[in-house]
């Protein structure tokens, strides 16, 4: 997540005048979270004894 979030300040910093460029940056990181959403809910016990 990180990164993304970082691309998005990098793109703002260097092109403010093209806020579109934004969008792929911002959908990859709602579908990166909706995508480990998805992950905890299908198989939260799973998860939790990998991590444990």
């Amino acid at each position: 997540m990180n990164n993304s979030s970082a691309s998005a300040v990098l793109i703002t910093a260097v092109l403010p005048d093209k806020p579109h460029l934004l969008l792929p940056v911002l959908a990859y990181g709602l579908l990166q979270k909706a995508a480990a959403n998805r992950v905890v809910r299908v198989r939260p016990r799973a998860v939790l004894r990998s991590i444990a």
